[in-house]
């Protein structure tokens, strides 16, 4: 990563003149080019490049000093982050405690910390570059060492819409395909939701507030073809050593899953090819999984945006980030297609009950529609007559999630074979006439009395 963006940086009033970096960054003109160097140059000269040292091996220092050579030779700002308290302690146990998952959140914590405390971009004037450095520039990227397959180039119209004017910075990282093979596999040993088949994603936001933009621009090179850059460019590669310790799952499935899964796929071929062609196959099912995702969130809003409308409550789901293709392709029809769903449950509603509300359901919801008119923050409660008019039950179970999720609160770790048990008996016995409770962790309880259900909170 350090040597490809300080290469860019270098030489970049050469390269943006290049054929094929003015059709990758689609400057057809002179003038376009060099409003294309500009920006180039300008977020390069405020690139701040951040070593996150979790005090878990004795080793690190080699690696800060490799890092650090490089941001000197390309003239970066080179920051140490040094992780204390859980993180440390983790890093010591014997792979009981949950050390990768503390990691991963401490270094998040750390990219929002870090964007708002580093100063603001600074621009500095072009400067010139001389007809060594072009031609020097021109013999090392016309070896095609960092290149990607067709089917594999950035697609700007879909990641175009993670960038706006809120957005406060963008963090660089550097995984590469077989890391995300190995997230995928990670992934079906731990147990995933089939909306979330896929391995890492190359845009993505650090959180829900959506003005942190992560972007892995090698997520679709393997780490062979990132170490043959390397020694083209005389680059130097550390290997971190904690990779090899074999009490970390993602550790096992890296040396010894992974290549004996590339064997049998292919045993005549070299393993570099089988897991392209692997990490391919998972790509094509991640945009499909997206796909499911994207249908599953309109059809869960839509549901929620019909009983709200019905009855007056607040709608527990968000409207969807992302639309489906189909709706991309005729423009924002989101609000057609929750109209629509809203129509077609309220007929299937009437063929199935009537036009009746159950007597005990409309004086309960009266008292919550009071309530909240008075100032109180009243319980988010499902409809179970309602949910069952949903026909599929994977979109029914989605429902379940998110209503969960809203009204216990992102804390609460749902387990997804307890929602399949509430789905399952709800379907069966949709009226209950007790209470019945189904404890979460962290003082939760789901209740079920009549038709209705709710989220205590202790």
């Amino acid at each position: 990563m350090l040597h490809a963006l300080g290469l860019i940086k270098k030489h970049a009033t050469s390269l943006v003149k290049c054929s094929a970096w003015r059709r990758l960054l689609n400057a057809k003109r002179e003038d376009e080019s060099a409003q294309v160097y500009e920006t180039v140059r300008r977020l390069l000269e405020n690139v701040h490049v951040v070593y996150f040292d979790h005090r878990a091996r004795d080793d690190t220092s080699t690696d800060i000093e490799v890092v650090r050579a490089a941001c000197d030779l390309y003239g970066f700002d080179f920051i140490v982050e040094a992780a204390a308290g859980l993180v440390v302690d983790l890093g010591h146990d014997d792979g009981t405690g949950n050390f990768q998952k503390a990691a991963r959140d401490w270094r998040r914590g750390a990219y929002k910390r870090l964007i708002e405390e580093l100063p603001p971009p600074k621009a500095h004037p072009a400067t010139s570059k001389s007809s060594d450095e072009s031609a020097e520039a021109v013999r090392i990227f016309n070896r095609h060492v960092l290149t990607q397959e067709s089917d594999g180039l950035v697609d700007r119209s879909t990641h175009r819409s993670y960038f706006h004017r809120g957005t406060r910075g963008i963090v660089l990282l550097a995984h590469h395909a077989n890391d995300s093979v190995e997230t995928f596999l990670f992934k079906l040993l731990r147990g995933v939701h089939v909306s979330n088949l896929m391995g890492i994603e190359h845009v993505s936001y650090l959180d829900s507030d959506k003005d942190i933009v992560l972007v892995r621009p090698f997520v679709h090179l393997t780490k062979q073809d990132l170490r043959s850059f390397l020694e083209r460019v005389g680059g130097t590669f550390n290997e971190d050593s904690s990779n090899a310790d074999s009490k970390y799952l993602r550790n096992r499935i890296r040396n010894s899953v992974v290549p004996e899964l590339l064997k049998a796929m292919s045993p005549d071929n070299p393993p570099e090819v089988t897991l392209k062609t692997l990490n391919k196959r998972i790509r094509t099912l991640a945009a499909q999984s997206r796909e499911l995702r994207s249908s599953l969130d309109i059809e869960t809003y839509a549901f929620s945006h019909y009983v709200s409308s019905k009855y007056g409550l607040p709608n527990f789901v968000a409207p969807p980030q992302e639309a489906t293709t189909a709706v991309e392709r005729g423009g924002n029809r989101i609000n057609w297609l929750v109209s629509s769903y809203g129509d077609f449950y309220k007929r299937m509603s009437s063929v199935t009950y009537g036009d009746r509300v159950c007597e005990k359901t409309r004086k309960y919801i009266r008292t919550l529609q009071f309530l909240r008119g008075v100032g109180f923050n009243t319980k988010e409660v499902l409809l179970i007559k309602e949910w069952l008019l949903v026909p599929s039950e994977l979109t029914r179970k989605d429902i379940l999630y998110k209503f969960c999720l809203r009204a216990a609160g992102k804390e609460v770790l749902l387990d997804h074979s307890l929602l399949e048990r509430l789905s399952a008996s709800w379907s069966s016995e949709p009226v209950s006439d007790v209470l019945k409770m189904h404890f979460l962790h962290a003082g939760r309880a789901i209740c079920h009395q009549g038709s209705l259900v709710k989220v205590h909170r202790s």
